[in-house]
Parts: structure tokens; C-alpha cells; sequence
């Protein structure tokens, strides 16, 4: 991170690290933002289904819904590589491990749990 008050000038490097400005269009074509607009809707895509099941809060995912959130997180884990976040990669490997699982499977409520902390997750990985 580069000290305001430190005496030289901004360079274009020093600048890009700042995160307290503005980003424009280039830089966030720099930083990949089509593949962090895929890692979030995909997440979103995730956190819709298991919204729509509040209902069914403490039972795991019917085989369809199973399905779904296989194909969401394996989207979002393209993307996270991509995006080189690993942190929340590794979130996102755990949560689709324990879906692979018969039995002990997370129920609907735990699964929307783990996606909402993946969001953080990848909104604070972000530069």
C-alpha cells in the first residue's frame, strides 16, 4: 500500500493498489470482472434456491435441488480459480465435498449458512 505522505511520486502501480478510489472500467476488466460477476451470480443463483426452501429449513436437499446446487457451486468454483481466491475456493471444495456424502448430508438451512459466508468470503477477497 503506498503512504500519501511519503515524499516521491504516485506511480501507476502504487495507485492500482489503493483502495480507496474509484475503480474504473480498465481496471476492473484488469482484475477479471466477468469472472467475478460469474462468481457472484452463481452464488446468488445458490442463495435464490435455498431461499425459495425456507420452509424445509432442516432437511437436505431433495435429488433435483441437489443437483442444481452442484452445478452452482461447480460455476462458482471455475470462477474462483480464475479469480486466484483461494480462500474461498477451499469454501467452496468443503461445501461440495459434503454434498457428495450419503448420508450426513447438510440440511437447506446449513447450506444457505456456508453460501452466505462464501459471499463474504469473495467480497472480501476482492482487491
Amino acid at each position: 500500500m503506498h503512504d500519501i505522505s511519503t515524499a516521491g511520486p504516485l506511480t501507476r502501480d502504487s495507485i492500482l493498489l489503493c483502495t480507496c478510489r474509484l475503480w474504473s472500467l480498465w481496471d476492473m476488466l484488469r482484475f477479471n470482472a466477468s469472472s467475478f460477476y460469474f462468481a457472484v451470480t452463481a452464488l446468488n443463483m445458490g442463495r435464490t434456491l435455498i431461499s425459495e426452501r425456507k420452509d424445509r429449513g432442516d432437511q437436505q436437499p431433495s435429488p433435483n435441488d441437489h443437483k442444481r446446487l452442484k452445478a452452482h457451486l461447480g460455476n462458482l468454483d471455475k470462477s474462483l480459480r480464475v479469480l486466484g481466491a483461494r480462500v474461498t475456493q477451499i469454501g467452496v471444495d468443503t461445501l461440495q465435498f459434503q454434498l457428495q456424502k450419503r448420508k450426513s448430508r447438510p440440511t437447506y438451512k446449513e447450506i444457505g449458512e456456508r453460501l452466505s459466508e462464501l459471499g463474504r468470503g469473495l467480497i472480501n477477497a476482492q482487491p
